[in-house]
């Protein structure tokens, strides 16, 4: 079974799964990215991988940066949008009720800041694997 198949299955599974909880799906597709993230994306896996996050209400988080302040940024891909998280961390945390601030990235701005949180990370074709990578952890988990 190919990969697109795969994610297409389990975004299946975790759709009829929401379904009996009343949720509804909501697509929106990115704009504005980096040639191969974008095409990517814009493939039949990208479509599935999308579709997979969103069923199964998960995101995947690429990697954070060093505290700075108590306060730590994260990549997120996310079913309908790329996002830096903004959060207070470690002992700060627990005196805070500063709530996280989350940005909406374009694509390009995205693959980015996972290269800067991300040390595996050099090029786009390792940003996507290490997406695959998580899609197929999160499809081997579908109910």
């Amino acid at each position: 079974m190919d990969t697109a198949k795969k994610w297409e299955t389990a975004a299946r599974r975790y759709e009829l799964h929401a379904q009996k909880q009343k949720l509804e799906p909501k697509i929106v597709l990115p704009v504005e990215a980096s040639l191969s993230f974008q095409q990517w994306l814009d493939s039949e896996e990208g479509k599935a991988a999308r579709l997979l996050l969103h069923n199964a209400n998960r995101e995947i988080v690429v990697g954070y940066t060093d505290p700075v302040n108590g306060q730590t940024a994260a990549a997120v891909f996310a079913a309908t949008s790329r996002i830096r998280h903004v959060g207070v961390v470690g002992l700060a945390a627990a005196y805070t009720k500063e709530e996280p601030e989350r940005t909406y990235l374009t694509n390009e701005e995205f693959v980015r800041l996972s290269f800067s949180v991300n040390d595996d990370l050099n090029t786009e074709a390792d940003l996507i694997q290490f997406l695959r990578t998580e899609l197929n952890q999160i499809a081997d988990e579908s109910p």
